[in-house]
């Protein structure tokens, strides 16, 4: 005498039938990128309070690269093509869209350049020292 599951079986097979798997749903990668975008500004923060901020003309250099115009105004290159304009009229209101920051005052390129431990996403430039850094 067959069983059930034997006929159940031997019909699966005869008509490619493949049994569906319960799914669970992906995890989803905003949650995951939010909580990393959060882990590294807690770093950046506190990097930024131990090690101070960057001398100038790194920061300047930093926003240069981004901006592409110099603190005169002077455009010495185009923006960066990841370079989000502001609205506000001061340089580097902007935000970067290739880090993936959301766009808050945090976010803007003139605050995060002061930061030492500030790496762009395109490899433009990279971590520098603080004032107060120790070797």
């Amino acid at each position: 005498m067959t069983t059930f599951a034997e006929v159940n079986r031997a019909y699966q097979a005869a008509h490619n039938v493949r049994r569906a798997k319960p799914q669970t749903p992906p995890p989803t990668k905003t949650k995951r990128a939010a909580h990393t975008l959060v882990a590294e500004f807690a770093v950046a923060h506190l990097q930024l309070l131990k090690q101070g901020r960057v001398l100038r003309p790194t920061a300047d250099h930093r926003l240069t690269v981004c901006t592409g115009e110099l603190a005169s105004g002077d455009r010495v290159s185009e923006p960066c093509p990841q370079y989000r304009p502001g609205k506000g009229k001061k340089r580097g209101d902007g935000s970067c869209g290739a880090c993936g920051c959301p766009t808050w005052p945090f976010s803007q390129m003139r605050r995060k350049v002061w930061y030492p431990v500030a790496i762009c996403a395109l490899k433009r430039f990279s971590i520098a020292r603080g004032r107060r850094a120790t070797a």
